[in-house]
């Protein structure tokens, strides 16, 4: 999702998740613009760490993941 999305979904401001999509590998730039996975945002939101460092990791099979992207609605 954009920034925006998801500084809207997050109810935070543009810049907050732009450092947030830095520091914490939650999104990244293509094309020159952020872009923020919106399952790792939710993780980081929930303070799920275990979810989220599978999920960075590369698993998208395992339950902790999928339960994040089943609640989101996001194909996998």
């Amino acid at each position: 999702m954009s920034v925006a999305e998801a500084a809207d979904f997050a109810r935070r401001n543009d810049r907050t998740v732009r450092n947030w999509a830095a520091c914490h590998d939650i999104g990244r730039k293509i094309g020159g613009e952020w872009v923020v996975s919106r399952v790792a945002l939710l993780m980081f939101l929930e303070s799920d760490s275990a979810a989220l460092a599978a999920y960075l990791s590369g698993d998208r099979t395992g339950d902790v993941v999928t339960a994040y992207f089943r609640r989101l609605s996001v194909s996998i």
